[in-house]
C-alpha cells in the first residue's frame, strides 16, 4: 500500500469513528453501511435479467423461458432497438429515485451509484451520445434539476462531454403520467418531444437515459423524435423498471 493509499484509508477510518456512516433510508449504522446504503437495504434490490423481451426488456413470468420478443413489440415495434433497466422498481430503489426526482436529495447519489456498480450496462458504452429524457422548461425551473441528467452523469462519469442536455427538448408541458393507463400515456405525450440540433445526432448511435420505465410511453415518444432527426440507432437505458402486474406508486 502506498503512502497516499494508507493516508486515505486512515482518514476514512477516523471519519467513520467520528461520524459513523448511516443508511440514508433506514438510518441503520455499522461497517456494512458505506455509500449511504446498509446491507439489509441493499439486499432488497432486485437486478433485472432473463427471461425478458429482446427489445423492450419486459420480464416474462416463466423463469424457464428464453429471451424473445414480447407481443406488444411484435404488434407495435418501438422506435428504439433495445431498452434495458438495471434493477426493478421496488424498495429501496423506489424511495431513492423518488427523493432524487422530487426533492433533489443529494444523499441518494451514493446509494444509487453503489447499486449501479453491481449491474452490467457496458453494452450502452458504444453510444456516440447520451440524451437524458428532458423536462419541460416550466417543470425544470420548479425542480431545479433534471433527474435523468443526474442519472446519465452517474452512470457514465467518463463520458460527460457526450451527455447532451439541450439537444432533445420537451416542447409541450404535459400533465403528469401517474394516473394514466398505457393508451392515455401515449396520447398525452404525442408530439411532446423534438430534437433541437438534429445535425449533431444525424447518423449517430444514441443512448436515451431515464429513471423509471413503466409502460415505455415516454422513451417511446422520445425515440421517435430522435429517429425522425436522423439517428442511426436509439438504445434506451433506464435505472429501474416496474415489473409486470405491479402498479407504479411514484
Amino acid at each position: 500500500m502506498s503512502l497516499g493509499q494508507y493516508l486515505k484509508a486512515w482518514q476514512q477510518a477516523v471519519g467513520d469513528l467520528l461520524f459513523p456512516p448511516r443508511c440514508s433510508l433506514c438510518n441503520a449504522g455499522g461497517p456494512e453501511t458505506r455509500d449511504g446504503l446498509c446491507g439489509d437495504c441493499e439486499r432488497k434490490v432486485v437486478v433485472t435479467g432473463s427471461p425478458c423481451c429482446a427489445i423492450c426488456g419486459c420480464d416474462f413470468p416463466d423463469p424457464a423461458a428464453d429471451d424473445h420478443i414480447c407481443g406488444e413489440c411484435l404488434r407495435t415495434p418501438p422506435a428504439f432497438s433495445i431498452a434495458r433497466s438495471l434493477v426493478y422498481y421496488n424498495e429501496p430503489v423506489r424511495q431513492l429515485l423518488h427523493n432524487l426526482k422530487y426533492n433533489f436529495d443529494t444523499t441518494t447519489i451514493s446509494p444509487l451509484l453503489k447499486i449501479a456498480r453491481g449491474c452490467d450496462f457496458s453494452h450502452f458504452e458504444s453510444a456516440d451520445y447520451f440524451l437524458p429524457v428532458p423536462l419541460h422548461s416550466t417543470r425544470l425551473r420548479k425542480r431545479g434539476v433534471n433527474h435523468a441528467q443526474t442519472i446519465a452523469q452517474l452512470l457514465f462519469p467518463k463520458r460527460k462531454k457526450q451527455i447532451l442536455v439541450d439537444t432533445l427538448v420537451k416542447q409541450r408541458n404535459t400533465p403528469s403520467q401517474t394516473s394514466l393507463d398505457r393508451a392515455g400515456r401515449r396520447v398525452n405525450l404525442r408530439a411532446a418531444f423534438s430534437v433541437k440540433y438534429p445535425e449533431i445526432i444525424r447518423n449517430k448511435k444514441i443512448c436515451l437515459v431515464d429513471d423509471v420505465y413503466t409502460t415505455g410511453a415516454t422513451v417511446g415518444e422520445c425515440a421517435k423524435a430522435i429517429q425522425r432527426a436522423g439517428a442511426a440507432e436509439v438504445m434506451v437505458l433506464i435505472f429501474a423498471r416496474v415489473r409486470r402486474g405491479v402498479s407504479k406508486k411514484n
